[in-house]
C-alpha cells in the first residue's frame, strides 16, 4: 500500500511512526511520580477544554454523522436528533472509559513498568507495521 500511493501518503506515514516511537519512548522511559507526589491535579475546566479539541472525540463524531445519518435523513429535525443521540452516546463512552481507568488504577499502578514495557512494545510494532 505504502508504495501504491507513495509520494501523497508517505510522509505522513514517516511522521506517524515517528510519533509512535517517540511515545513509546515516552512511556519506556517515565519517571511518574507516585499519586501523594504530584503538586496539582487537572480542573474540570481543563479536562472539558481538552475533550472539546480532542481529535477522536470529532473524528467518532464526523464520522458517526457521515456514516450513519446524512446519507439517510435529510431534514434538519432528524439530523439535529441524531446528533443529539451521537454526542449522548459520545459521552457515555468516555463515562465508561473513565470507569474502567479508575477500577484499573491499583493495577495499573502496581505492575507500572510492565504495563509500560507492553505498551512499549505494542507501538513499537504498530510503527513498523505501517510500513508493510
Amino acid at each position: 500500500m505504502l508504495l501504491k500511493h507513495y509520494s501523497i501518503a508517505a510522509p505522513f506515514f514517516v511522521l506517524g511512526a515517528v510519533y509512535l516511537l517517540f511515545i513509546a519512548y515516552k512511556i519506556m522511559f517515565d519517571k511518574s511520580k507516585k499519586e501523594e507526589d504530584a503538586i496539582e491535579r487537572p480542573s474540570f475546566l481543563s479536562g472539558f477544554l481538552f475533550q472539546l479539541i480532542n481529535i477522536k472525540s470529532i473524528l467518532y463524531f464526523i464520522t458517526a454523522m457521515a456514516t450513519f445519518i446524512l446519507p439517510f435523513k435529510a431534514s434538519v429535525s432528524s439530523i439535529i436528533l441524531y446528533a443529539a443521540v451521537t454526542i449522548i452516546i459520545g459521552c457515555l463512552g468516555l463515562l465508561l472509559w473513565a470507569a474502567f481507568g479508575s477500577a484499573f488504577k491499583k493495577f495499573f499502578n502496581k505492575y507500572t513498568r510492565s504495563i509500560n514495557l507492553i505498551m512499549c512494545l505494542l507501538l513499537i510494532f504498530s510503527a513498523i507495521s505501517i510500513f508493510k
